[in-house]
């Protein structure tokens, strides 16, 4: 039978168009998340050129901790070296039991820009780090806040620097790039796609003027907005978000931006394992049914006409095995553009070999995301 002839039945024929469709859909969100945000990084790189020393603000690093002490001793010196004339970094030490006041004491001792706020009896009234990180923020005597967390450290001695700069313009919100630490394994190779993709996602619809969410490991905003628009207070019984839903219910076309210079990444060190990474994942989706309908919308583009896409491809060939150059055609073409632009994606934020999985992780994580997204419905439904 000619493969044309079965073009004539109008199931055939509207499921071509339906795979057609969902697959011009994903080109385009491949050329917008991933394409495109990877050249704009690559143009970042001259951002800092133009702005001179004397025009950037004074900074305060935010930071809270509880039995972080391994980490202090790998990560906060590269916070107190950083090349800044003007700047302090506030840690918020909250009932931690281990080694961490000695590691503070001495490094105190040591750099006279430390301030370290100490909690010894647990004064917060809710769960999680918003009030003890409220307190710091207060604490700081800079209005630039610049916050990051303990598990993280700047990839260079210009962060502060180069996150300032985002300021200049005139904005009160300022978000860098959060990578995970390379490792051999295929589930950092996992982290890492699951990092590059959320990421990609933040940036490309805040390019698009419609910013969302940012992550806390590095993000800054002046202590007068923070003031002004309440704080946490509208969302301090909720132990998480104290990044994700402040953005949200705050940033603006005009107020955020991204600095995407290589100097302003941080790098946090991988989860232990599956577990750990696992409850990470749960934490980040807890607070998305917060997001409004037009966002949510937004979000579901991707993974919607993915699903529909696969979907239409299988009825196609259940349908119809002669169907099946059409099947293989829209199928390679959709793999080799999402492979290609999200090589170039990873080739500006200098994250390896993950592009050529990406197929695959895309798919697994159509599943997992969904299970997460709805049983996180389902906890605050309870």
């Amino acid at each position: 039978m000619n493969i044309f002839s079965t073009l004539t039945n109008t199931y055939a024929l509207t499921l071509l168009i339906v795979a057609s469709f969902f697959f011009l859909v994903l080109v385009l969100y491949y050329a917008l998340a991933y394409f495109r945000v990877g050249r704009q990084k690559k143009g970042a790189e001259e951002l800092q050129n133009n702005i001179s020393d004397a025009d950037l603000p004074s900074v305060s690093v935010v930071m809270t901790v509880h039995n972080d002490a391994y980490l202090l001793k790998d990560n906060l010196v590269y916070l107190l070296e950083q090349d800044y004339p003007r700047y302090e970094v506030v840690i918020v030490d909250y009932m931690s039991q281990d080694d961490t006041p000695y590691v503070l004491k001495v490094l105190k001792a040591n750099y006279p820009h430390l301030k370290v706020v100490n909690f010894k009896e647990d004064v917060n009234m809710y769960k999680g780090p918003k009030y003890p990180l409220s307190i710091g923020i207060r604490s700081a005597t800079n209005d630039v806040i610049l916050l990051t967390e303990p598990d993280c450290k700047p990839l260079t001695f210009n962060w502060v620097k180069t996150m300032a700069a985002g300021f200049v313009r005139g904005h009160d919100m300022v978000a860098g790039y959060s990578g995970v630490r390379q490792e051999v394994g295929g589930l950092n190779m996992m982290m890492q796609y699951d990092n590059m993709e959320s990421t990609a996602t933040m940036i490309g619809m805040s390019m698009m003027g419609c910013p969302y969410t940012a992550m806390g490991s590095n993000l800054s905003y002046k202590r007068s907005f923070f003031m002004n628009r309440k704080g946490f207070i509208s969302h301090y019984s909720i132990p998480e978000g104290s990044d994700d839903i402040f953005v949200n219910q705050n940033a603006t076309r005009s107020n955020f931006r991204f600095v995407l210079h290589s100097d302003a990444f941080v790098e946090r060190v991988p989860a232990s394992g599956y577990k750990q990474w696992r409850l990470q994942r749960k934490k980040r989706y807890a607070t998305k049914h917060l997001y409004s309908f037009g966002q949510k919308l937004l979000l579901m583009l991707h993974p919607l006409s993915l699903l529909l896409f696969y979907l239409s491809l299988v009825l196609m060939l259940v349908h119809d095995i002669m169907l099946w150059p059409f099947v293989v055609a829209l199928f390679v073409l959709k793999i080799a553009w999402q492979i290609v632009s999200f090589g170039v994606l990873n080739q500006g934020f200098g994250v390896k070999q993950v592009h050529f999985w990406s197929p695959l992780y895309e798919f697994y994580f159509l599943v997992a995301n969904t299970f997460l997204y709805f049983s996180s419905l389902t906890r605050k439904n309870k």
